[in-house]
């Protein structure tokens, strides 16, 4: 085996693909370097405690007093390792940016890849990588879900691995699907138990020779990672049963039902009332939405393929498995259930929307009538222009914030204990909300204590509490620093209520606290135990000293 019997052969027609693919990466990415400070809402959390790792591998003892690293079996992973060996070499807002690019530049490739490993011919389709990049374009990837990024990424090389190879699996290729597998599993549970599910049923419903010996060596080959699982729970344990919870469903009411299905859109970076770089707000700019055009693209691009179905052109083979496993996998993200415990991951039917989509990708064919083809080309082309367009108002907003946090950094020292409180004032305009992550940038770089480190509250990450305790108690913080007023899911008076009892109960632990936006509320019931007046003031963030607090001296910070 040689790599040509993994990658496709590039010809002067791909070569000309590649170029175009160089550029369009380069194009959709340049808001996320065009900023000094790039966040993204998990993103951030995910660089902060990947700083934490490495101070626990280098043995920082006032770290490991009250962290440990998790089980390196823990299935949500891959993206906190690359960012700890990044951090070896760049500052922390270099290494998010470098991750956001690789994993989007991945993505794109691992569905050029995936097209042409089964299209006949296999060569490389331009308007494939234009529909990559609106696929890489997705508001899990946008939030800075690198670890589910990546397992995409890996669920996509082992579907393209199957189709290319599936008849002719040998110990070396067993062992490279293996592999990927194992990558898909370390990142994200969802694309793992996707991927181990699609290639057996397209085994089992191939008509292939070899059949029983193709279904054995994926068994095999997904062993590794089954066992990395079964490491898992017994080393973490489970924390909560897996019972399927319909969440958005509300009271069960038609309009709830009907509400479920419309916020099943993976692609949507920004509100389907407006635009980018305005402020005007319509329901009929729904009809702009990039789901809606990605959908009538696959379409047109599928249309050949479904023609041939509705002709029983094809019966129990591997074209019709993949679309079997379309049609399957769309209507579980429609109707399935939002989790099975929001301790074991939540999110879930977006994820598999997204997941599911990939399965398209095989069986789209170029349209014979160049009209159709220029026409999918033309609004692929404007999906990803506008979703560009989307990052660039985001990261240029969310940067001067992030550039508030940082400056703050001035009055921390590393003997603080600091909990910080954002109040979002338009939380409805981007998926994308970091505000209520942007606390943990103080302590980058030092041994001060965040408390509003979500990733703490659970055991689904590679870092973890040494006490229950202390798990507990980064959950009570989690569900209680941030506040969206404008945002009709969130119900104010209820976090504003645990707020109130955190702070009556266990003040004592903040020495200071940031306040990232303003509410006269909240306001006032700092006021209680912390300053009025703040210490440190810069546009919408103030930070507030515990009353009686001495003046803890403030260590030279390293720059960011």
């Amino acid at each position: 085996m040689n790599l040509r019997d993994i990658v496709p052969r590039l010809t002067g027609s791909s070569k000309r693909v590649f170029l175009l693919y160089v550029i369009i990466v380069a194009f959709a990415i340049t808001p996320v370097w065009s900023v000094k400070y790039y966040v993204s809402q998990d993103g951030i959390a995910h660089v902060y405690n990947a700083f934490l790792m490495n101070e626990l591998v280098d043995g920082n003892r006032e770290l490991s007093r009250y962290l440990s690293l998790n089980s390196l079996a823990v299935p949500n992973s891959t993206g906190h390792w690359l960012l700890v060996l990044l951090l070896r070499i760049f500052s922390p807002f270099t290494a998010l940016k470098i991750l956001a690019t690789v994993t989007f530049a991945c993505f794109v490739a691992s569905i050029g890849w995936l097209w042409a490993s089964y299209v006949p011919g296999g060569s490389l389709s331009a308007i494939v990588i234009v529909l990559g990049a609106a696929l890489a374009f997705n508001w899990m990837w946008f939030l800075g879900f690198y670890n589910f990024t990546i397992g995409v990424i890996g669920f996509i090389c082992c579907l393209a691995m199957y189709l290319r190879w599936h008849e002719k699996l040998n110990f070396l290729r067993t062992l490279l699907l293996s592999i990927a597998l194992t990558i898909a599993y370390l990142s994200h549970i969802v694309p793992f138990v996707m991927a181990i599910g699609s290639l057996l049923f397209l085994a089992v419903f191939s008509n292939g020779v070899g059949r029983i010996r193709t279904i054995a060596l994926i068994a095999g080959a997904s062993l590794p990672a089954l066992t990395l699982a079964v490491v898992y729970r017994v080393s973490v344990g489970i924390s909560e049963s897996f019972t399927p919870a319909w969440r958005a469903i509300g009271d069960g009411s038609i309009s709830a039902i009907l509400d479920q299905l419309r916020r099943v859109d993976p692609f949507a970076l920004i509100s389907r009332t407006t635009l980018p770089f305005t402020n005007l707000r319509s329901w009929i700019f729904v009809f702009l939405a990039p789901t809606l055009w990605i959908i009538i693209a696959i379409v047109l691009l599928l249309w050949p393929t479904l023609r041939d179905a509705a002709r029983a052109k094809f019966t129990a083979n591997t074209s019709t498995g993949l679309l079997v496993l379309l049609l399957g996998w769309a209507i579980f993200s429609v109707i399935g259930p939002d989790d099975f415990g929001i301790t074991n991951g939540g999110i879930l039917r977006d994820r598999v929307m997204l997941c599911g989509v990939v399965f398209a990708v095989p069986l789209m064919r170029m349209p014979a009538s160049r009209v159709v083809r220029y026409a999918v080309t033309i609004i692929l082309a404007v999906v990803v222009i506008f979703q560009t367009s989307v990052l660039w108002e985001y990261s240029s907003a969310e940067s001067s914030i992030a550039a508030q946090v940082v400056s703050a950094r001035s009055v921390i020292s590393d003997q603080d204990s600091i909990i910080t409180i954002s109040v979002v004032a338009d939380g409805m305009r981007f998926h994308s909300v970091p505000e209520p992550n942007l606390g943990v940038i103080l302590g980058l770089g030092r041994d001060t204590l965040i408390w509003d480190n979500y990733e703490l509250a659970y055991t689904l990450f590679p870092i973890r509490t040494n006490t229950a305790d202390d798990r507990q108690f980064y959950y009570r913080v989690s569900i209680s620093h941030a506040f969206k007023p404008n945002d009709p899911k969130e119900h104010f008076n209820e976090t504003f209520a645990r707020l109130t009892d955190l702070l009556e109960s266990d003040h004592q632990r903040f020495s200071k606290v940031v306040l990232l936006g303003s509410d006269a509320r909240i306001e006032s019931l700092l006021a209680t135990w912390y300053n009025t007046q703040p210490i440190y003031s810069n546009g919408g963030l103030r930070v507030f000293k515990a009353r009686d607090q001495r003046d803890l001296p403030i260590d030279r910070l390293p720059a960011l």
